[in-house]
């Protein structure tokens, strides 16, 4: 005969159980013999249910996974201290049903009420008569459904209690639109400060404009007389300087140095109160650059600023007109005091080429 050794329980399939599951599972498949602890019929008769089971002697089968369920915390029962909301009798110990706080009499009658409202009737037919079991008695028999009257008056129930959530939602939207309506008012009544603020502002503004195009138009027309009375004077100047080369083309005055000296200067000195020899040192530099030396090498017949001395700086940086003057003074300590002069003259038109070109950064 052919025996098919699995588990009746499992039927050789994974399966997972709790062990007290799987035990009392097998005690019912065997007639309530605990074979897996050795009690019962012993192992191998005839009297346990299944082949399978006669040879297992109490054994998990392979395919069986036991596992442990975490136990459920059931919680407390909170109690109150108070008034019924049933019987609405005072200093009781209450416990919540459905919603109310019961006292323990009407915590039977509540639920009795939920579960079984039918056999609550009944009862209080049974116990009392009036007109309230009269009243009660006359609704359940127009309704004779008390299920139906029961959903009614939980729908009913419902309704109130929506329409009391719409209404406090309401009323606490109707509190925050006065609280905004408020703030709108108060930063209304800060935005009108704001625009009489501004108001005043752009009048003064315009007003300081005002002034001020009077101001600019003034300033353009003394710019204009004072471009015009350049002009005037640098024609003058250039009068003067083609003077002087017809004069030295003529052979009155020669190119040399020395001779240079000896020409009446064409600039005339403008000394401050107790400056008059530093004017007269600078006035001899300026010489030297327009008349002399300097334009001479380097004017090439351009005005100073676009000499190479101006040029240079700009392109090489100021390192170049910084390092001829310290060049000139080093030559000057070697010289003798005409020739030192002359040099220190040059040194001071290095470092005005290099202050003009530092203004223009400005």
């Amino acid at each position: 005969m052919l025996t098919v050794s699995v588990c009746p329980l499992t039927m050789g399939a994974i399966t997972s159980m709790t062990d007290a599951g799987f035990n009392r599972s097998c005690r019912v498949r065997n007639k309530d013999q605990d074979i897996r602890n050795g009690y019962g019929s012993s192992v191998g008769t005839s009297t346990i249910y299944d082949e399978y089971c006669k040879q297992c002697g109490g054994e998990y089968p392979p395919e069986l996974t036991i596992i442990k369920l975490k136990e459920i915390d059931m919680g407390t029962v909170t109690s109150y201290q108070g008034t019924c909301e049933m019987c609405l009798k005072p200093e009781k110990t209450l416990r919540k049903v459905l919603d109310k706080k019961c006292c323990a009499t009407c915590e039977h009658i509540r639920r009795a009420a939920h579960k079984s409202p039918d056999l609550l009737i009944d009862a209080l037919k049974d116990a009392n008569e009036g007109d309230f079991l009269d009243q009660l008695s006359s609704i359940a028999a127009e309704s004779n459904d008390y299920k139906t009257l029961k959903l009614q008056l939980q729908a009913s129930k419902a309704a109130v209690e929506t329409i009391t959530g719409i209404n406090e939602t309401l009323t606490a939207d109707y509190a925050n639109l006065e609280q905004m309506v408020k703030d709108l008012r108060e930063c209304n009544s800060n935005l009108q400060v704001e625009r009489m603020e501004m108001l005043d502002n752009i009048y003064a503004l315009k007003s300081a404009n005002g002034r001020l195009a009077v101001t600019v138009e003034s300033l353009e027309k003394n710019f204009d007389a004072l471009s015009c009375e350049k002009t005037e004077i640098l024609k003058e100047n250039l009068s003067l300087i083609q003077e002087i080369e017809q004069l030295k083309q003529s052979g009155l005055i020669s190119g040399t140095e020395e001779e240079t000296k000896a020409v009446p200067s064409i600039f005339t000195p403008m000394p401050f109160d107790g400056y008059e020899a530093l004017s007269e040192v600078l006035h001899a530099a300026l010489t030297q650059a327009a008349i002399g030396k300097g334009k001479e090498r380097h004017a090439d017949n351009k005005p100073f600023e676009e000499q190479d001395i101006c040029t240079i700086t700009r392109s090489e940086g100021h390192g170049f007109t910084r390092g001829q003057a310290r060049k000139k003074i080093a030559e000057a300590k070697r010289l003798d005091r005409d020739a030192a002069i002359r040099e220190l003259l040059g040194a001071i038109n290095y470092l005005a080429a290099d202050i003009i070109v530092l203004g223009e950064v400005a």
